[in-house]
């Protein structure tokens, strides 16, 4: 067994939890967990000595001082016995709080300082003779992502966020500055035939020194064990201890049937571009690689990544979250430690389901595997929005902007949660900062109208929305509602004509229900909110505050749809 070294006195992490020594506040992948007092100073102090054997007089000592306790043994116990419950600590199978019969208790988990390294990896430049691969490089940029994400220690900065550095002439500093950490990845990538050669440098982001560089050559297959000696290298060169399980992760890699890698490449390369026609081009060639390659796990989670996407657009299907729950359970089957697909299957039992508690399990164990996976966050921030958790809403929603910070999704619905919670200023500066990333983005625009519209300046507001309709189309029927509720009910009820004119989709369905509340037409609302097909914004009419929405909550009827979708009664 390997023993962590004495760990500093401020927060540590171990597993998925975060403990900070002086306070005593425990956190599980950035959730506060309840832990009483007594039993906090005793994790503390056990955390503080990691590796060591704390005695019970020792433990009595520096916890109880003393103070006489008549029933210290069984205080002991009941302590210990709390400490194991948050941690999930089976005493027979212990991985954090060892028993030292009769003597007392060890803390054996492998710490790691909390304030830890942090990398962004540049997009790798293609250097194949053919100069048509830069799918190729793209994706092993984005595998190297995902590999580095899954090292507990260390925080890396999504696809998103970096893509946006490709060809870019800033210095390294100031592009570390501006992703905030503390190192980068670059390098490149030659592909002649089956063979690729890849080199890589990293880089100390203060100093602008080079920390390691290495050339790599070898054939396709083999690809994903050059990803994992890459993986080691940083680590190494950062300062960071892997975990057990990391290592083991690293040291275990498969060979890949090229042919399906590439087709698979070539899709996530297609779905990462973000537009409707690309992502349905993407879920094309992955559907072609799990065909020539079935035991792909790989390929699966992406096919269930790309119906997320799909459900959670102006342009979802009827049968997406179905499709991304099928994909999800079929990549789990092969590899239970895909990370994506639980993520996937999670965002499935939660809006499809309406299983939440196995949805946040889910999402906790991709949280487990791949800690800097700045989606899961995102996604799980809206679940707890929907149980009316908002701090915990707001620190995933944070942590995933950190994770990803020029991601426009990011940014502008966390806006939206600021909203919210009253903080007006907060809201306006992210809904603008995500328009000055990404002007075409509608969802910045849809968080000024909101911002203009509950504060009574109407015409202000429909100009937000029709800005966001400009982008994207689909985004005209937010319109209907905010006529609704400014009295513009002509203009209101245009759009509804035209919205009942269209198919039956999950999106058009979200709207015609918010609209026909808005109006006062409640029993239209409780119509197409029982018919669906539901879009995944469908559990939103508990808490959304939309125009629509206050309506929707004061309705009778709605505690029995709430309790359909298995989501608490409105408090």
């Amino acid at each position: 067994m390997t023993i962590a070294r004495r760990p500093p006195s401020g927060p540590v992490r171990f597993g998925a939890y975060e403990l900070d020594i002086a306070t005593g506040a425990l956190h599980k992948n950035g959730i506060p967990l309840h832990l009483p007092p007594q039993p906090a100073r005793v994790l503390s102090l056990l955390a503080s000595r990691a590796g060591e054997i704390v005695t019970r007089e020792e433990i009595h000592q520096k916890v109880w001082g003393r103070e006489t306790f008549v029933d210290f043994d069984e205080g002991l116990n009941r302590c210990i016995r709390q400490i194991r419950d948050a941690l999930s600590d089976e005493a027979g199978e212990s991985r954090y709080i060892l028993t030292i019969p009769r003597r007392g208790y060890q803390f054996i988990a492998a710490l790691q300082d909390a304030a830890h390294a942090s990398i962004a990896v540049l997009p790798f430049a293609d250097f194949s003779s053919s100069r048509d691969q830069e799918y190729f490089a793209d994706g092993l940029t984005d595998a190297l992502i995902t590999s580095l994400s899954k090292i507990r220690a260390l925080s890396v900065i999504s696809r998103t966020s970096v893509m946006r550095y490709k060809q870019t002439r800033k210095a390294l500093p100031e592009i570390a500055r501006e992703l905030g950490v503390s190192a980068v990845l670059e390098g490149s990538v030659a592909r002649e035939g089956g063979r690729v050669r890849i080199t890589a440098q990293l880089i100390e982001a203060a100093s602008d020194r080079h920390l390691w560089a290495e050339q790599f050559e070898q054939e396709l297959g083999s690809i994903l064990g050059v990803q994992s000696e890459i993986a080691r290298a940083v680590s190494k060169h950062v300062h960071v201890q892997l975990l057990p399980r990391e290592q083991s992760r690293l040291d275990n890699v498969r060979s890949v049937h090229p042919t399906t890698y590439e087709t698979y490449l070539r899709g996530m390369h297609y779905l990462s571009r973000a537009t409707m026609a690309d992502t349905l081009k993407g879920l094309e060639y992955l559907h072609q690689a799990v065909e020539d390659d079935p035991a792909d796990a790989q390929a699966y989670a992406g096919l269930a990544l790309g119906y997320v996407t799909v459900a959670h657009s102006s342009e979802a299907r009827a049968d997406s979250l179905n499709r991304a729950k099928a994909a999800a359970k079929t990549a789990l089957r092969l590899d239970p430690q895909s990370a994506e697909a639980l993520a996937a299957l999670g965002e499935a039992q939660g809006y499809l389901d309406w299983e939440w508690d196995e949805a946040f399990r889910n999402f906790d164990r991709a949280l487990e595997i791949r800690p800097s996976h700045a989606n899961v966050y995102y996604h799980r921030a809206w679940f707890h929005a929907l149980f009316g958790r908002m701090p915990q809403a707001i620190r995933d929603h944070e942590e995933a902007k950190r994770l990803d910070p020029l991601n426009p999704l990011h940014i502008a619905w966390l806006g939206e949660l600021y909203r919210w919670e009253g903080r007006l200023e907060e809201a306006r500066a992210e809904a603008v900062r995500s328009i000055e990333i990404s002007p075409d983005f509608p969802v910045g625009y849809f968080v000024l109208s909101l911002l203009a519209f509950y504060d009574g300046r109407y015409e202000e507001s429909m100009s937000e929305l029709e800005k966001a309709a400009r982008r994207a189309p689909n985004w005209y029927w937010a319109l209907g509602p905010a006529c609704a509720e400014a009295n513009r009910i002509g203009e209101a009820r245009e759009i509804l004509a035209k919205l009942e004119q269209e198919p039956r989709t999950p999106w058009n369905v979200h709207w015609l229900v918010y609209l026909h509340a808005a109006l006062g037409e409640l029993d239209a609302a409780i119509r197409y909110l029982d018919q669906g097909p539901h879009h995944a914004w469908i559990p939103g009419v508990r808490v959304l505050p939309w125009p629509g929405g206050d309506a929707l909550r004061a309705d009778p009827r709605l505690p029995e749809y709430l309790r359909r979708m298995n989501l608490p009664p409105l408090g």
